[in-house]
């Protein structure tokens, strides 16, 4: 879950040609139809947890029919997948601004880790990613998902410093799943302490020997 600033090149058009070919009303109304679905799904199991939120309130909330939720997420399993999805990317997206004035790839690193353990103490974020993610999606197959979101910003990151003689040399490909691993066992730590703001210091404290561990100088 540790994100760098999305990269500019993900936003660069494209040089073949696109069509500008304005939506109809029909797909207004259904991207509208999702998206009030999701808010109103990310706001339940934030508050209830999956287990207590019945697909019925999602309906009341979203002001939609149930066969508008069936046909847009087939079922609440599914539905809970893409809310849980839309947190890693809406964590992503403040990670990116936390560290967007960061002047040299070690601070993104640093500053980026102390952020991430500190959303991950927020209760929204701790119930539906940390409490709720591995037993609805499955322990193994959360994790895949939090490293395929943060795996290609963390390598270009680490090869960044590696090229500056930052930190040591090591196959990437190895380094930063390792990395990756350790960040989010100290994140999955602070969500599910008794109390996430005392156990926030020492997260950070852990952390930064970690980090600094890798430094050369």
């Amino acid at each position: 879950m540790l994100h760098n600033q999305i990269m500019s090149r993900n936003n660069r058009a494209s040089s073949s040609k696109v069509s500008h070919k304005p939506k109809g009303r029909r797909e207004i109304n259904k991207q509208a139809t999702h998206q009030a679905i999701i808010r109103a799904a990310r706001k339940l199991f934030a508050k209830n947890g999956y287990a207590n939120t019945p697909l019925e309130a999602v309906v009341r909330l979203a002001k939609v029919t149930t066969g508008a939720v069936y046909d847009h997420f087939g079922d609440k399993k599914r539905l809970f997948c893409a809310v849980a999805e839309g947190v890693e990317a809406e964590i992503m997206q403040r990670l990116a601004a936390a560290t967007h004035d960061a002047g040299d790839p070690w601070s993104r690193l640093v500053i980026g880790t102390m952020a991430m353990l500190e959303i991950c103490s927020e209760p929204d974020i701790r119930q539906i990613v940390f409490v709720d993610a591995p037993n609805v999606i499955g322990a193994a197959e959360w994790y895949a998902i939090e490293v395929r979101y943060s795996y290609g910003v963390m390598c270009e990151t680490l090869s960044e410093l590696m090229a500056a003689g930052e930190i040591r040399a090591a196959p990437v490909e190895m380094l930063a799943p390792m990395l990756l691993g350790a960040l989010i066992a100290a994140a999955n730590n602070v969500a599910l302490a008794d109390d996430s703001a005392a156990a926030l210091p020492a997260a950070r404290e852990a952390a930064s020997i970690f980090l600094q561990a890798l430094r050369i100088r």
